[in-house]
């Protein structure tokens, strides 16, 4: 199987509110990954992290001519990166530190073996969602293949 690492260092967020959003996508197909991101009711951090998989996407079409249907999120994870620290100023004369946290977001995709999850599915639900994906996939691959056939020969 390919697989592509992608990583996006020093993120100006905390790393437990990144981790939400890229244990909600780990696993999924990139297609539904950034779908989900894209719906997604937090602020900031999804942007960031449909970036990250945007830019895995590309580098496996580019290294591999993988496109977004043949791949899904192995892994996506957060680090914690260093802390910047200030000093917040309160009243009566007194201080307290103001804590400004960094992250490393880093993403690995990897080819989907369609046969493997097809045969390691515990249920017919499992198995038409599958077979669903494989479908969308063989679909997007045909188009694909049709217009290049056709800017190909001159006829587009």
């Amino acid at each position: 199987m390919r697989e592509v690492v992608s990583r996006k260092n020093r993120i100006r967020m905390s790393p437990w509110k990144i981790n939400l959003l890229t244990r909600q996508v780990r696993g999924l197909p990139v297609v539904e990954a950034l779908m989900q991101l894209k719906f997604s009711r937090k602020q900031k951090g999804p942007p960031l992290v449909a970036k990250v998989i945007q830019n895995a996407a590309n580098l496996a079409n580019i290294r591999h001519n993988l496109h977004p249907e043949d791949l899904m999120v192995a892994e996506a994870f957060v680090n914690r990166a260093n802390i910047q620290k200030g000093i917040m100023f309160m009243g009566k004369g007194r201080f307290g530190l103001k804590l400004r946290r960094y992250s490393h977001v880093v993403v690995r995709l990897k080819e989907i073996d369609f046969e493997g999850s097809l045969a390691a599915c515990k249920n017919r639900f499992q198995r038409a969602r599958w077979e669903t994906r494989r479908a969308l996939a063989d679909k997007v691959r045909e188009a694909r293949e049709g217009d290049g056939a056709r800017a190909g020969s001159g006829l587009a």
